[in-house]
């Protein structure tokens, strides 16, 4: 496996691991879905920006949660 396809993979396992998590503690704190972001889940576009938009206007917001609804997120590190 070269090293692009190693990063996928992890940031494929991270992806899934925060899913997990934002669905636990969503609660009532504020939620910001990748998907209001502009990101498709679909496998074959890079989802990166939304991603990091939505964590961003979380931040912003002064936290919250970060859902990433089922489907398959293309992410890369970037200097977006």
């Amino acid at each position: 496996m070269n090293t692009n396809k190693n990063s996928m993979l992890v940031v494929m396992a991270l992806m899934t691991l925060l899913v997990g998590s934002a669905t636990l503690q969503a609660g009532d704190a504020q939620v910001f879905s990748v998907r209001d972001f502009g990101a498709q889940g679909d496998g074959e576009n890079l989802d990166t920006k939304a991603i990091q938009d939505a964590f961003d206007k979380c931040g912003k917001a002064g936290g919250g949660t970060v859902v990433i609804p089922k489907g398959t997120y293309l992410s890369a590190l970037s200097d977006l």
